[in-house]
């Protein structure tokens, strides 16, 4: 099932459950009637921020909300929609096989990953335009 569609049922669920209209829910949720229609009928996928607070208000675990069961072939599915519908393209998996490769091959690599991730995004910055002049510089001597 899409995730759309287990959001939709959800999301309509929790409300009925709960003895609640559209309009009530809008109003706990602090959005509009119309936006909840959207939901309930596949047209529009809730932010982040709604799934959050619609699952404080059922009681309800985000993974379980959004039909997440813990293997991989779900988690991969719902990864696609969501990046489907947010608007993403790829899922990169064959860049992340490599990248994974290159930190199992190389350790210090990998350490450098762990580091870049670990500063904060200001220092971040600061960092990728060199790290993009050695990727460059690296692909240079690759096709030589």
């Amino acid at each position: 099932m899409m995730l759309m569609n287990v959001i939709a049922k959800n999301v309509r669920r929790g409300r009925k459950r709960r003895g609640l209209s559209q309009d009530e829910l809008a109003l706990k949720l602090n959005t509009s009637r119309s936006k909840i229609t959207k939901w309930e009928t596949d047209k529009q996928l809730p932010s982040i921020e709604d799934i959050m607070m619609i699952c404080d208000l059922f009681d309800s675990s985000i993974d379980s909300f959004v039909g997440y069961k813990g293997c991989k072939s779900s988690r991969k599915s719902i990864l696609k929609d969501a990046n489907h519908f947010y608007g993403a393209t790829s899922l990169f998996e064959h860049e992340v096989k490599e990248l994974r490769e290159l930190m199992e091959q190389y350790p210090a690599f990998h350490q450098l990953i762990q580091l870049l991730i670990s500063l904060p995004s200001t220092q971040q910055e600061t960092f990728i335009p060199s790290l993009c002049e050695f990727i460059k510089h690296t692909a240079s001597l690759k096709s030589n």
